[in-house]
């Protein structure tokens, strides 16, 4: 039949796949390549993603289990009821903890007292306050250790050593605690509890953590300007980056680690620790009173001194304990 006219008329042309050969168009040749190019980056950057997620954890382990682990210590009693050996109260406390703090440092003036060094004074200024004033008996002796060496000269004029008001101690003092840890650091590697300064260690830990999160800032930031029109996962990457430095950062204080040697003095240090804190369950107080003063600066290095007062306080014949011999009361 014929076209009226006016009336409109629809042509279609059907072509085979392949009918027709050639090179593909520029426009479409360019499109192909960068759809492949945003499939092969999102499998790239996903892969690497989901690998490092996974291997976080067992990184932030090994990391630990190789460098912040200590070496497993052997058999030791369930309690001891004297000192495993001669280290000092001040030592003793950053073995325990592996920090030196000012429990440590009340710990070594304690034991400073309880060696015939220094004389504690207690004079009442009014009847809520009292001075605690600690005295010297001389200069600190030779053979002393270097870190007791530098707790005296940080108390005490080195040159003409007298008295010091422990409620309100000099600015240089505190000024000084710095060098004090860094001395009683420097005093358990030199007894071979430590192969490096626990401060030293957990400084370094720490530094390299920082280090990390801002690698992986830094890494996040470039993938978006440099990465995030190629393909959205990019930045992928950068997020265990940062979770690892998060990671380095929360480990750091728990990764000094112990030699053999200090493992074995730290389970004896313990065992030691559960008498001072449970003495009443092994021990007839009254019969021991002689313990009080000896075992104090220990009982101040493990947090323990309220208890160990408190213990002979109460016993039966708690009148018969001697106040030590370095403690005076003035009124």
């Amino acid at each position: 039949s014929g076209v009226a006219a006016y009336e409109g008329v629809e042509i279609s042309l059907v072509i085979e796949h392949g009918a027709i050969t050639g090179p593909l168009p520029f426009w479409h040749e360019q499109e192909l390549r960068q759809a492949e190019q945003r499939a092969s980056a999102n499998l790239f950057f996903g892969v690497a993603t989901l690998v490092l997620f996974f291997a976080l954890p067992g990184g932030l382990y090994l990391v630990w289990y190789s460098k912040g682990r200590d070496p497993k210590a052997g058999p030791v009693p369930e309690y001891l009821a004297e000192p495993p050996s001669d280290l000092p109260p001040g030592l003793v406390g950053v073995l325990i903890d592996e920090k030196a703090d000012l429990r440590d440092l009340t710990a070594t003036l304690f034991d400073f007292a309880r060696r015939g060094l220094v004389t504690l004074e207690a004079k009442s200024q009014s009847a809520f306050n009292s001075a605690l004033i600690l005295k010297t008996q001389g200069k600190l002796p030779a053979g002393w250790r270097d870190y007791e060496k530098v707790v005296f000269s940080s108390v005490f004029d080195p040159v003409n050593p007298g008295a010091c008001n422990l409620n309100s101690m000099p600015r240089d003092f505190f000024l000084q605690l710095p060098n004090i840890e860094a001395a009683m650091y420097d005093e358990v590697v030199k007894e071979g509890l430590f192969a490096a300064s626990p401060g030293s260690t957990r400084t370094s830990y720490k530094n390299t953590g920082i280090g990390f999160l801002v690698a992986g800032v830094a890494l996040g930031i470039a993938a978006l300007i440099f990465g995030g029109s190629l393909s959205p996962l990019a930045i992928g990457p950068a997020l265990p980056v940062t979770l690892f430095g998060l990671g380095l950062l929360l480990m750091s204080p728990h990764m000094p680690a112990r030699t053999r040697k200090g493992a074995e003095e730290a389970a004896k240090w313990q065992a030691f620790q559960k008498y001072l804190s449970n003495i009443q369950h092994y021990k007839d107080v009254a019969t021991v009173a002689d313990q009080f003063e000896k075992y104090l600066p220990y009982a101040i290095a493990f947090g323990l001194e309220r208890r160990w007062i408190t213990a002979f306080a109460k016993a039966p014949g708690s009148a018969a304990v001697p106040a030590p011999g370095w403690y005076r009361l003035q009124d």
